[in-house]
């Protein structure tokens, strides 16, 4: 019973390991390079963990490589760092376990991931003026809202003027504001859309969440990935 639960808490803490995708690229093109020269698979992961400069991603691929050394897939081995390598990345390191054709697999993996953090990153660059633009839109109302309506509503109540319909609910906005309750409300919706940002910026191309079970369940934009893997492999093949 120890022994289950000390298995489980280990794979969770492994579900919370984050490495870069600059890196995880970095691996799957080196990892096609050296299975292409014939390296066996065990080999070629301690040799990526013994030269890999960062720490973190070191200490993954010496996990990945004690993993494959007990008797695990690749792609079993990796399925455990979800957070690291992708669903979308896991099941192309199957599809190329399945197809005997791992190097071509992992290098269109490697393209694909290529274009995705660059789209990615043309976005990010692009929504910075529009965020920055909102958020001093946001601090500029609710300066107005804090500051220099209270004073001007309180100029009018000592000059006795009516108050019309549209500057009562200014009023009741201001107010608001200023409670507790208003602040409470302002912060978490703040929050919201900050980590609702922040979720979606990170969330993997759309065809990942429908990629769980392979390959029974690829999606339908890698179905022609999918039939040309299934072709017979060439002479040369992996060395695992």
């Amino acid at each position: 019973m120890t022994r289950v639960r000390s298995e489980q808490e280990a794979k969770s803490d492994k579900a919370k390991v984050r490495v870069n995708q600059d890196l995880v690229l970095r691996f799957y093109r080196e990892l096609a390079t050296m299975l292409g020269s014939g390296v066996p698979l065990a080999q070629t992961i301690d040799s990526l963990a013994e030269f890999s400069e960062d720490l973190r991603m070191r200490e993954v691929l010496y996990d990945i490589h004690h993993m494959i050394s007990s008797g695990r897939t690749l792609s079993n081995a990796l399925s455990f760092y979800p957070k690291t390598f992708s669903v979308v990345g896991v099941s192309m390191v199957k599809l190329g376990e399945s197809t005997g054709r791992m190097v071509e697999s992992l290098t269109k993996l490697s393209v694909w991931m290529q274009r995705d953090q660059e789209v990615r990153k043309k976005v990010q660059a692009a929504l910075i003026y529009p965020a920055f633009s909102l958020g001093l839109t946001v601090l500029m109302t609710l300066g107005l809202f804090l500051f220099v309506i209270p004073g001007f509503l309180d100029m009018l109540v000592q000059m006795g003027a009516d108050i019309p319909p549209t500057t009562r609910f200014l009023v009741l906005v201001t107010d608001f504001l200023t409670s507790p309750v208003g602040w409470t409300v302002l912060l978490l919706s703040v929050a919201f859309v900050y980590y609702s940002f922040k979720a979606i910026l990170e969330t993997q191309s759309s065809c990942s969440h429908c990629c769980t079970k392979f390959p029974s369940s690829v999606p339908h934009c890698w179905q022609p990935l999918w039939l040309d893997m299934r072709r017979p492999p060439k002479r040369c093949s992996v060395v695992e």
